[in-house]
């Protein structure tokens, strides 16, 4: 293993907004066989829960807040560490800087004209061996960040995973709903000038998921809004079928806060048989992932309730009406589908830092990193 480090502040922010961080910082260590250095300092992850007079609200606001690692397991977690100072200036300064949200990485080699297209004008990061590299503006899925993805990063990727207790809840939930539509209403801590549903756009596109039939289950961070107060006598709000319905199995999960709750959301909504959502949100684009994933993504939005299509053998992105420098967090892409293949057998635990180190000490280019 090179004893140059990776110093990688994650995003501080809502939970979606560092699992897409986190992700990112995994990537790098798989490609780049180094140490990484988380440099932010602890701290809770954001809610934009609203309370709606539930009776659980109470508890549920202040209970106790879990960090990352508690609520997620990533590859080689072993060789992430975290400081709580700041870099001293002279490490600073001899580090290379890369800033992810203005960059991007090349796993393998592509045609150079796909290579431009995914670039859509961004810098490729180059790495300086003999130099530590320091990330900056660490907001990117990693569908916009490596380019030329190898079946080995897709498994790495595919690795960094929530929890079992928080999966096999949200299974238990979603079988109990039957086949079910979902959307996502997000209404809260939007700049106007960035995002503003409109109640046509809400009703438009709820409209649409009900001409199948199925109940509609409904996510939102305004429950109390008037345009979901419109359409609760007639939907399903996700959060009190989890508060009423499994409450006692919440209430026994390592950790039950608002965070958590919105979690569990997430993961019920991703086993929708169809699904809306809200650009610019990256709740949304996570739940539009897992579709994907699931080969039943219709890229649904309420800006576009009849799905965005994509070309087929072009970039996602590269005839986007969305603002480049939205790009790496206003929606999941279809370039987010991980291969299934399996390079090798997985190795864990201590076994895994110790055939990891083994085999980028012996020089290896085909060790534990590139197959876990």
């Amino acid at each position: 293993m090179t004893d140059r480090r990776i110093y990688f502040p994650l995003w501080q922010a809502g939970l979606f907004n560092q699992v897409m961080s986190l992700e990112v910082a995994v990537g790098l260590c798989h490609l780049l066989r180094r140490e990484v250095i988380l440099t932010s300092r602890p701290r809770r992850i954001a809610s934009s829960f609203r309370p709606s007079g539930h009776p659980h609200h109470a508890w549920l606001m202040n209970a106790h807040h879990p960090a990352l690692e508690d609520l997620l397991h990533w590859p080689h977690q072993s060789l992430f560490h975290q400081i709580h100072e700041e870099l001293p200036r002279h490490e600073f300064q001899r580090c290379q800087k890369a800033g992810i949200a203005g960059g991007y990485i090349i796993d393998t080699e592509i045609q150079s004209a796909s290579r431009e297209e995914f670039a859509d004008g961004r810098r490729e990061l180059i790495i300086d061996p003999d130099r530590d590299l320091l990330c900056r503006n660490t907001l990117s899925w990693y569908s916009r960040y490596f380019c030329g993805r190898s079946i080995a990063l897709d498994h790495v990727l595919s690795r960094v995973k929530f929890h079992r207790c928080y999966t096999d809840l949200a299974e238990r939930i979603s079988s109990s709903l039957g086949s079910f539509n979902a959307a996502h209403i997000r209404l809260a801590d939007f700049p106007e000038k960035i995002c503003a549903l409109q109640q046509e756009q809400v009703e438009q596109g709820i409209a649409l998921l009900q001409q199948e039939g199925k109940p509609i289950i409904i996510a939102t961070d305004e429950p109390a809004h008037p345009f979901i107060v419109h359409l609760t006598p007639h939907h399903s709000l996700i959060e009190n079928l989890i508060l009423d319905q499994f409450h006692e199995e919440f209430r026994r999960l390592p950790f039950h806060d608002s965070t958590v709750l919105g979690l569990i959301t997430s993961l019920v909504l991703s086993h929708a048989s169809d699904f809306i959502g809200t650009q610019g949100s990256t709740f949304s684009g996570y739940i539009h992932r897992q579709l994907h994933q699931k080969h039943r993504c219709r890229w649904r939005f309420f800006s576009s309730p009849q799905g965005l299509q994509y070309p087929e053998h072009s970039v996602s992105w590269t005839h986007s009406p969305t603002r480049r420098e939205f790009r790496n967090w206003w929606q999941e892409w279809p370039e987010c589908r991980l291969t299934s293949q399996s390079p090798g057998p997985e190795i864990s635990g201590e076994a895994a830092v110790a055939a990891f180190q083994e085999a980028c000490g012996n020089g290896e280019q085909d060790g534990l990193l590139a197959a876990p």
